[in-house]
């Protein structure tokens, strides 16, 4: 079991610190999003302005808002799992 969760939280420590380098990014596009042209650069879409050749998989209606939901999970279950053994007596 150990051995087990040891290997759990090296892989958890490695994403971190892929989230934590990509910071930068994350900002960049959720405020793209959710304060910035997203519907306008949208629509330019729908209009054919970009080239059809051309990956716009980030003007999908759901796929960054749908992103963001994931992520906001996954800290509300970081913060449930954080609090484990707190007030227990385990170290």
């Amino acid at each position: 079991m150990f051995n087990r969760l040891e290997t759990i939280v090296s892989d958890l420590e490695k994403q971190t610190v892929m989230l934590n380098k990509n910071k930068e990014q994350w900002d960049k596009l959720f405020s793209w999003y959710f304060e910035g042209s997203w519907l306008q650069d949208h629509d330019l879409d729908e209009t054919g302005v970009f080239s059809k050749k051309m990956s716009c998989g980030v003007l999908s209606e759901d796929g960054i808002y749908d992103l963001y939901c994931r992520l906001e999970q996954l800290r509300k279950d970081w913060e449930r799992f954080s609090a484990f053994g707190k007030g227990s007596q385990n170290p």
